[in-house]
């Protein structure tokens, strides 16, 4: 779905990404988790921040680094 959106916002200069938060000390991930909101958040923000035009259709997790599909 994030590759078909990317396509199709493309042409409107709308850029799409997906994110894997990593595994985050939430309800669902427990306290062994190994990150915190913040830092997921964070990474999550950092990473958007540096995204371009090379970025959409992409997944990426929190630290930038890119997910094959």
């Amino acid at each position: 779905m994030t590759v078909s959106m990317a396509k199709d916002l493309k042409r409107d200069g709308i850029l799409v990404q997906c994110f894997c938060p990593g595994w985050v000390q939430t309800d669902l991930g427990t306290a062994r988790a190994t990150l915190s909101p913040e830092e997921s958040i964070s990474g999550v923000m950092k990473v958007l921040a540096t995204s371009s035009e090379k970025d959409t259709g992409k997944f990426k997790k929190y630290n930038g680094e890119t997910l094959n599909w």
